[in-house]
């Protein structure tokens, strides 16, 4: 007489691994998405500048607490409008060295309208109004005899700020 044989039964230790492995792909999704944004504005994916953010950031990237905010940003975008728009995440890195860089400029004051936020603190493209803060930047800028910048006056009409990062700001 033949007998069939069940087929084995799963542990909920392989379930559980399975999920942690699913869960672990997502996550390292979620995080690659998000460092995907780390390019450089001429589409050279691997040049100087994002190169070398790539490789002083990858400490802090491959941590749990980042996997955990690259996942927070993707349900976030996914249900709300969130600025800058992801191509221009992390843009200002791609715009300089880190070896290069002189100042670090860090915004508290996030932009929150359409066409605002690009990814360089305080700059809007051209086109879109000088936000106060920049006005206030540039008013600072103008005060200041160790800075060469146009008087009152003189100022920029535009807050489009891409020259700053080639001088290492």
């Amino acid at each position: 007489m033949a007998t069939s044989q069940a087929p084995p039964k799963r542990s909920i230790e392989e379930g559980e691994e399975e999920t942690a492995l699913s869960n672990k792909k997502a996550k390292l999704s979620e995080v690659d998405q998000l460092l995907s944004y780390i390019i450089d504005n001429n589409n050279n994916d691997d040049d100087e500048n994002t190169t070398s953010w790539r490789q002083a950031l990858s400490r802090h990237t491959s941590l749990p607490s980042f996997q955990k905010l690259a996942i927070f940003v993707a349900q976030e975008r996914n249900k709300s409008t969130i600025y800058p728009p992801p191509a221009d995440t992390f843009s200002a890195l791609s715009w300089t060295p880190l070896s290069k860089v002189k100042v670090v400029i860090v915004g508290q004051d996030p932009y929150h309208g359409p066409n605002q936020a690009h990814g360089l603190c305080f700059s809007v493209r051209k086109g879109v109004d000088i936000p106060p803060s920049l006005k206030n930047i540039y008013k600072e800028l103008a005060n200041d005899a160790n800075v060469d910048f146009p008087s009152p006056q003189g100022m920029p009409r535009h807050g489009y700020l891409e020259r700053w990062p080639s001088r290492g700001c």
